[in-house]
């Protein structure tokens, strides 16, 4: 069916090892943060979509009554490495 995904990928390594692995001309949409990620190879270039594109949310889900120190440093590492990202509005 037209329009439908060939394949589909959550994962930024699994679909860049798809789109090299294809010997064929595809293409692939990644949120600009990813992108930095294929722009690394030469064998990758970026192009503009001409249409809008939904924006995203992902939430952190959490007991907030109980928290592990390892949970609380990755609170802070993820708010840390998500500060001034352009495209990413962090509120945490």
């Amino acid at each position: 069916m037209q329009g439908e995904p060939f394949i589909e990928c959550d994962l930024v390594e699994q679909t860049k090892r798809l789109l090299e692995g294809s010997g064929k001309k595809t293409w692939t949409i990644v949120p600009s943060s990813a992108a930095e990620s294929f722009l690394e190879d030469d064998h990758f270039e970026k192009r503009k979509i001409k249409t809008e594109v939904p924006h995203r949310t992902i939430y952190l889900i959490k007991n907030i009554e109980y928290q592990t120190e390892e949970e609380e440093l990755f609170e802070k590492l993820l708010a840390a490495s998500l500060k001034g990202r352009k495209g990413i509005k962090s509120l945490l």
